[in-house]
């Protein structure tokens, strides 16, 4: 019989409690004097011969349930010849963490050069003939099969650190998964990590009988982190000459204040910077400003220099980019062709005034309809029926991303726009409030929308706003995605926000006639369409994180083949795997490059897009479970929590689970003695 964990046995020194006190409890008898001690001294002599056999049975007893309980903690097992351990071969998957986190130090080494050596020496322990699969963050192909256990050494040694992340649900369902496959009958897990909080979610586990599962938690030494969170601009639209704020979230993850200084550069070139005192365990959000003076495309890198030096810095820099276009181009289509004189009108005149905006005019019956995708904005100006086939156009061009207003015509006929209403989800115009005769106002203006935010000083109650002769009441759709911009004193809508596809349609209630209201000649017909000009276009994300999220890019009928991403600085590049899915073009880069960076999209060798890859931020958190904190957590999972620390133990483990275990017996024999004792003790007197 050999032993677990032997050290247990040290706890049977705890005999000599029962036997200190059998030595020491001596009875105190009281003298009496009788006439005649004759019939006494034989009745003295058969009760001691009893109560001396008595006591002797009650110490047995009770060194054999204490015997039995720490036998039973030192969990034994009868060891086997290993030709005879289990009929057939065994199948055993190990996880191996290589993870951002297992970089850490430990005073033996890194954690992943650790992991793998116990990941060998696991292997070493079973037979020549049992055979392994290894498991990685990467959940690579080359690793979900299973091997010989050379085969299986040589997987180990090749793994790298990745900035993939898995949950150990998701490895948990993996190795089943492949067992099942395999057709294992002996189903044996081991997860080698450092368990950390913020990436294990050990919770959502459920307790699984069909696998023994072994976790070994690798612990490296004490570490803080400062970490860059996230990136984003305060507007969503880039303009040539025009200021720009990005603003920096930085994370804290350690007990002490921390002064960082945090770095923009565009095209490797410093923009700004600024310095940022982030206190302990908290987050703070930084500022940077800058201007760009020329188009084209813009790589940008934000970076912190953390004081004292970091201890990881994969999270210490973060990517974007984008393109910066000279002009945006806007397309007006009109009632007929006398809108064509770019002095006529109020629409020519407010963009013609702004040398960003390039804006063309159509004839609501002579539409393009090639050259749509390719304006940031249409303008249905006073239009009073859009022809079926101008209603498809339009329906693909919000699926590709790009914004729409309108103003309805005068002589509207209804039934036409209602059912390109209906087509957008929006509803419909009512025909019994065709029009109000009595005139009203602008009353309600949505100045916490980014289309109105930070674009008017006065804001009180008393603001000048357009005053309303007649409109068109509209009923929405239960399912439209309304946001009210502007409404009546009535409550009427009199402009809206309806988000259909990838793309939005802004409604006006009235057209642009001095017989329904004063907004053409209104200051907030120039800041509504400015603004909405400014916001309008395919809204591109700048920065991804490295996962399975494609990149998307509006849809200009490219030929997908031609369409290649490359590092900025040139020294990657591939062609992504790509398909068309409403008006967008998506891109999966993840199987591609596992690098943070600078990424530029071309079409036959000419940038349409850019975008920045980001490792993920989940890791920043160093936080791993306690040791006890963990045993609790994995033993209410069925998973035992083993602390070996090298192959004569892990052999051990493995020699354990392959044969009979018979601690559960002993168990059963130490409630037996004490059974016996309370017999002795209270039946027997």
């Amino acid at each position: 019989m050999k032993f677990l964990y032997p050290q247990f046995l040290w706890a049977l020194f705890a005999i000599a409690i029962p036997i200190i006190i059998h030595l020491f409890n001596f009875r105190r008898f009281k003298k009496v004097q009788f006439s005649n001690l004759a019939m006494l001294k034989k009745v003295e002599l058969q009760t001691n011969k009893r109560s001396k056999l008595r006591h002797i049975l009650v110490l047995f007893s009770r060194i054999l349930a204490i015997a039995s309980l720490v036998i039973a903690f030192a969990q034994p097992y009868f060891p086997t010849n290993s030709e005879v351990i289990v009929a057939g071969k065994k199948s055993i998957s190990i996880y191996l963490d290589n993870s951002f986190s297992m970089g850490m130090e430990s005073p033996d080494g890194d954690l992943l050069y650790l992991a793998k050596q116990k990941a060998i020496d696991i292997a070493n322990s079973y037979k020549p003939t049992d055979e392994f699969q290894l498991l990685t963050n990467d959940f690579e192909g080359k690793h979900q099969r299973f091997v010989s256990r050379e085969e299986f050494i040589e997987l180990v040694e090749e793994v790298l650190e990745t900035a993939n992340v898995k949950t150990v649900k998701e490895v948990k369902s993996k190795q089943l998964d492949l067992l099942k496959n395999n057709g294992s009958s002996s189903r044996t897990l081991y997860w080698l990590s450092d368990f950390q909080k913020s990436t294990s979610n050990l919770e959502v586990l459920s307790k699984d009988s069909s696998a023994i599962i072994n976790a070994i938690q690798l612990k490296g030494n004490k570490a803080t982190n400062v970490s860059i969170d996230s990136v984003w601009f305060e507007s969503p639209v880039r303009q040539l000459n025009k200021d720009e704020e990005v603003k920096v979230r930085v994370s804290n993850q350690s007990n002490e204040n921390v002064q960082v200084r945090i770095e923009l550069a565009i095209n490797d070139k410093v923009k700004s910077f600024a310095n940022l005192l982030v206190e302990a365990n908290s987050i703070k959000d930084g500022v940077l400003s800058y201007k760009e003076r020329t188009e084209g495309i813009k790589n940008g890198r934000v970076s912190i220099s953390e004081y004292p030096n970091p201890v990881i810095d994969y999270d210490d820099s973060y990517y974007f980019g984008y393109m910066l276009s000279k002009e945006a181009k806007l397309l007006t289509i009109n009632p007929d062709d006398s809108f064509k004189d770019t002095n006529k009108g109020s629409i020519n005149q407010l963009f013609n005034a702004d040398a960003y905006f390039s804006l063309d005019n159509q004839s609501v019956s002579k539409v393009n309809y090639n050259t749509l995708k390719s304006y940031n904005l249409i303008i249905l100006n006073n239009i009073n029926k859009v022809a079926s086939g101008l209603q498809n156009e339009l329906i693909n061009y919000l699926d590709g991303g790009g914004s729409i207003v309108l103003f309805p015509g005068p002589q509207l006929d209804v039934n036409s726009i209602n059912e390109l209403l209906l087509s957008f989800n929006i509803g419909r115009f009512s025909k019994a409030s065709f029009t109000d005769t009595n005139k009203t106002k602008v009353t309600y203006i949505n100045l916490q929308h980014s289309l109105y935010s930070n674009v008017f000083e006065d804001k009180t109650e008393n603001m000048d706003l357009p005053i309303v002769s007649n409109y068109y009441a509209l009923n929405e759709a239960g399912r439209a995605k309304s946001e009210r911009l502007l409404s009546l004193r009535n409550g009427k809508s009199f402009l809206s926000k309806y988000g259909y596809g990838n793309g939005n349609v802004y409604l006006f209630s009235v057209p642009l006639d001095k017989q329904f209201s004063n907004l053409e000649n209104h200051s907030i017909f120039v800041a509504s369409l400015l603004r909405i000009a400014e916001m309008s276009g395919f809204q591109r994300k700048i920065a991804y994180t490295l996962s399975n999220e494609p990149v998307v890019i509006k849809d200009e009928n490219y030929q997908l083949e031609n369409i290649e991403i490359s590092t900025y600085d040139k020294q990657t590049s591939f062609i992504p795997e790509s398909q068309r899915q409403r008006g967008e073009v998506q891109l999966y880069v993840n199987e591609q490059t596992d690098v943070s960076n600078n990424y530029v999209v071309e079409y036959n060798k000419n940038p349409i897009g850019a975008f920045g890859l980001n490792y993920d931020r989940k890791e920043s958190d160093l936080d791993c479970y306690e040791e006890a904190e963990l045993t609790v957590i994995l033993a209410s999972k069925g998973i035992t929590l083993t602390t070996v620390a090298n192959k004569a133990e892990i052999t051990t483990q493995a020699n354990y689970e392959s044969t009979s275990k018979i601690w559960k017996w002993f168990i059963i024999l130490a409630l037996i003695f004490l059974a016996v004792e309370v017999i002795l003790i209270r039946v027997l007197k």
